[in-house]
């Protein structure tokens, strides 16, 4: 799917049987969403039973704040004008080529795209920003983490993307952040892909196909004119992370799968019990 490994490949089938063996003789085995687990559970059929959801967690519980008073954003500029954020590893999973072109097209219109990170894709917005000689995009290296708090909320709208087919064995914990944020999101993924059920019904974000600049510029430029519509998304991203994605949930749920796996009773319980 990414390009680095061909299916029919001594390699790929080594590491598809690995990863077969592994799921079977496991106890349990963990996956991060609804994509991964019909993927699994379609790829192999016989270890159904032991899959289960566990979803990542916000690394930061980051406070809430205003653009205009957020000192990332009045670093770079960003305080007057409609911003985009595209935050995080820009790598062969992501559908960095439909941002960079959404740009392009969006590239006489007061919206300001900004990408923090790096990866094998960045090179693609480099040439973008070199071929069409457009200003429209601020490139940063990563940040320290300290700041993360500052640069995730330096934005009207945060973007996520994949390109088809990686829903299925990756889950962007840069989504977690952004939600944590309080941003209304726009994700590039496939249809039906579990971020695009996810924003669809938690009212948090959009969903557009991959590989479609047009349509992705069209949703942007449509928020840009609706602030209100992108206040209340991000009302909404900030409600689920409180609601699903904090690091107290995710322990509370490793923790109850640890201590009950092979059908073995609870030893926290046990002690209760011996201990009235």
């Amino acid at each position: 799917m990414s390009g680095i490994m061909q299916p029919n490949s001594i390699l790929f089938k080594f590491f598809n049987k690995l990863i077969y063996l592994t799921c079977k003789n496991s106890e349990k085995t963990i996956v991060l969403s609804s994509s991964m687990q019909a993927y699994l559970e379609q790829k192999y059929p016989d270890i159904k039973t032991k899959i289960k959801i566990i979803e990542n967690w916000a690394i930061e519980d980051i406070p809430t704040c205003k653009k205009q008073d957020n000192k990332f954003a009045q670093q770079h500029n960003l305080t007057e004008i409609f911003t985009v954020l595209y935050s995080g590893n820009m790598g062969r999973l992501h559908d960095i080529e439909t941002i960079a072109q959404a740009a392009v097209i969006l590239k006489d219109k007061p919206i300001q795209f900004v990408f923090i990170g790096d990866g094998a894709k960045t090179k693609i917005i480099e040439q973008k920003i070199q071929t069409h000689q457009i200003t429209n995009i601020l490139l940063l290296p990563l940040q320290p983490r300290e700041i993360l708090p500052q640069s995730l909320t330096a934005c009207d709208i945060s973007l996520v993307s994949l390109i088809p087919g990686a829903e299925n064995i990756v889950a962007p914990s840069k989504l977690n952040g952004m939600l944590a944020a309080g941003r209304g999101i726009i994700a590039i993924t496939q249809p039906n892909s579990y971020i695009d059920k996810l924003l669809t019904t938690s009212g948090s974000g959009i969903n557009t196909p991959p590989n479609q600049p047009q349509q992705l510029a069209d949703i942007i430029l449509e928020l840009s004119q609706q602030p209100e519509k992108v206040r209340i998304m991000g009302e909404k991203a900030r409600q689920l992370y409180e609601i699903r994605y904090r690091f107290e949930r995710a322990l509370k749920e490793y923790e109850q799968l640890l201590f009950t796996c092979d059908d073995r009773p609870d030893p926290r319980l046990l002690a209760r019990n011996s201990n009235r």
